[in-house]
């Protein structure tokens, strides 16, 4: 046994990526989001997303997870002000004005989020999850192959880890992302 090879570690992030993206193509590849409500609606400003024959007498979701109610408005947000040409450091159309780099649901920065830079927010959405479970689940696969198990017991953790309720509970909100996700990194 022993530590794992490049070669290994390089195969296992690969899977962990297919699988992710095997999981999320619907997301991913197949038009649809994973939002907690229709982003179809006219009600809510996600262009290129909003569709204008949408029966906007349809109820908005009102159980909406956190990403779908922190992150989402920040990447929203983050787009509208490079559109006006600010930076996404400060917005002087909240209150006498707002530091968003000190919001700590504000995905300002989130490393991630700036590398999404060119997508639209739903889009940049789905991918950070695309992302995240991906991470999760290689970093979960190393932490447990550093602790000297096999292959299969490694894969179990991955798959386990990262479709956890803890991650799929925590993997929005970037400081709980950075708890949840790195955390078999730490280990």
């Amino acid at each position: 046994m022993g530590d794992p090879t490049l070669r290994e570690q390089v195969r296992a992030a690969a899977l962990c990526a297919v699988g992710a993206a095997l999981l999320l193509a619907g997301p991913l590849f197949g038009g649809r989001s994973t939002m907690g409500f229709d982003v179809r609606d006219p009600r809510l400003d996600l262009r290129p997303w909003v569709d204008a024959e949408y029966d906007v007498s349809a109820p908005l979701n009102p159980i909406l997870p956190d990403p779908d109610l922190y992150l989402l408005p920040g990447l929203v947000r983050m787009r509208q002000l490079a559109e006006q040409g600010a930076g996404p450091w400060w917005d002087s159309s909240q209150l006498l004005g707002y530091p968003l780099g000190a919001n700590l649901p504000f995905p300002v920065f989130h490393p991630a989020a700036w590398l999404t830079g060119a997508l639209d927010p739903v889009t940049a959405f789905d991918v950070l999850l695309w992302f995240h479970t991906a991470m999760a689940a290689f970093l979960a696969w190393r932490a447990v192959r550093l602790m000297g198990t096999e292959q299969a017991a490694a894969a179990f953790a991955a798959v386990a880890f990262s479709l956890s309720t803890w991650m799929t509970l925590h993997w929005g909100a970037p400081p709980m992302t950075y708890a949840a996700v790195w955390w078999p990194g730490l280990v």
